[in-house]
């Protein structure tokens, strides 16, 4: 029995869904402003960065699990405080296996925490995410992606009472192994 000789073209595109992954993205995000206390305090923008786990949930379906930590510096006080958030991700997989790309818009909710910055004190918040990433296959194990999303904690609690902030653009790039 003769094999055929061993082929030197492109990896083909994974026709099956992709196993669970895990990865890493770093970027910023642009100033929120706090509401609290009835007072408005805007913040500039910051880093961003943090790690992912995505699970397959179908043929098209992803959930992911993800821990970011965000740099937030009020504009009046010029004091840093890192904002720590875990969150759940649903996210809707479109391939295009002729560029070797995807897809994945996807809606989050999650958890916050920011300790004591200047006038706001500790705070809890709950917090929602729109997000779209492009995830760049390779022949490797290792895949580019881009996110874009926007995020917001619309609710939130601290010893002072209500607490939130206002949509604001997050922009990070990352690897997926």
């Amino acid at each position: 029995m003769v094999l055929p000789a061993a082929s030197t073209d492109a990896v083909p595109y994974p026709s099956r869904p992709i196993a669970n992954k895990w990865g890493i993205k770093g970027g910023f995000l642009t100033g929120p402003t706090f509401h609290a206390g009835g007072e408005r305090y805007d913040s500039r923008a910051g880093l961003s960065g943090g790690i992912f786990f995505d699970a397959t949930a179908g043929r098209s379906w992803l959930v992911g699990f993800a821990i970011d930590l965000h740099d937030m510096r009020l504009k009046l006080f010029e004091e840093r405080r890192k904002f720590f958030e875990i969150s759940l991700t649903l996210k809707r997989r479109f391939r295009f296996p002729d560029v070797r790309m995807e897809f994945r818009p996807g809606l989050a909710a999650g958890f916050g925490y920011m300790a004591h910055l200047d006038v706001i004190e500790n705070s809890s918040f709950a917090t929602g995410k729109v997000t779209t990433e492009l995830v760049f296959h390779t022949r490797h194990r290792v895949s580019w992606v881009v996110e874009v999303s926007v995020l917001a904690a619309p609710w939130g609690r601290n010893i002072n009472g209500r607490i939130r902030f206002s949509p604001t653009l997050l922009v990070r790039g990352g690897l997926f192994f």
